[in-house]
């Protein structure tokens, strides 16, 4: 471990030592550290990919988990109804993108299935049915989600499948969101438009620091990290900043709410 990585984070640990969170209940406050040296560059992707909470599947396996899926919102039982349509967009794609690329996201009772790929102007789409229903507070101001970036092949793209979109708006829906849309992202990278899919899909919710109710812990945070933010992951919380030497700290718990 880098020395100042290590130095800071011993600080941290004695800071955080019997230090609780409370919400709807108590939950500890724990160190949290990003080692770039080995972990590579932290970003929301590799971080929920390093938990398992994000992973790359081959295509059989991502046709299973949609399957899956339509299943358990109980849609008719006619299989060329229920299941087709996934396969029929997975079969048009390969037409419109390169570099396809196939997401299960969360756990297995609540996973949602994403996919990304390349126009042939370099900018990444990315796809996703669910959006999560997980209620959160929200904690002040979100960090950081760049929007407005444009692509003329994807909007293109958008206009010629958007009639297998449209057969798989079935998986999106819900009583409290009856005219929730498939999520639709388009970014400059593969890395950035999943970080759009996974913040629009509301599975994180990412916002400027906000501090965790104690002050000496605060008063660390601000003055050793920079470009500090908060992460919300399901009943997660993460709030983490970069250290003068490229990794990463901070502390994670656990919110609790009716």
């Amino acid at each position: 471990m880098n020395p100042k990585t290590e130095q800071l984070l011993a600080t941290l640990e004695v800071i955080t030592e019997d230090l609780l969170y409370s919400s709807a209940g108590d939950a500890a406050i724990e160190p949290f550290v990003w080692q770039v040296a080995e972990q590579g560059e932290f970003n929301l992707v590799n971080f929920l990919i390093y938990k398992n909470r994000l992973q790359i599947v081959d295509l059989p396996d991502f046709t299973k988990a949609w399957q899956r899926a339509a299943k358990a919102l109980k849609q008719p039982s006619n299989i060329s109804q229920t299941h087709q349509p996934p396969i029929t967009l997975i079969d048009e794609l390969p037409s419109h993108l390169t570099d396809l690329e196939f997401y299960n996201l969360g756990c297995d009772s609540l996973a949602s299935q994403m996919i990304v790929g390349k126009t042939a102007d370099d900018a990444w789409i990315g796809i996703t049915a669910l959006k999560y229903g997980i209620w959160t507070p929200k904690f002040g101001d979100y960090f950081g989600i760049e929007d407005g970036y444009y692509s003329d092949e994807a909007k293109k793209i958008k206009t010629q499948i958007k009639p297998f979109l449209e057969a798989l708006e079935f998986l999106t829906k819900r009583e409290e969101q009856p005219n929730q849309e498939l999520i639709w992202e388009v970014a400059p990278s593969k890395t950035q438009v999943l970080i759009k899919l996974l913040n629009s899909s509301q599975y994180i919710q990412t916002y400027k620091y906000f501090g965790l109710k104690h002050q000496r812990l605060n008063n660390f945070m601000l003055s050793q990290l920079k470009q500090l933010r908060t992460y919300v992951i399901e009943s997660g919380i993460y709030a983490v900043g970069q250290i003068l030497n490229g990794d990463w700290l901070g502390v994670s718990t656990s919110g609790y709410w009716d």
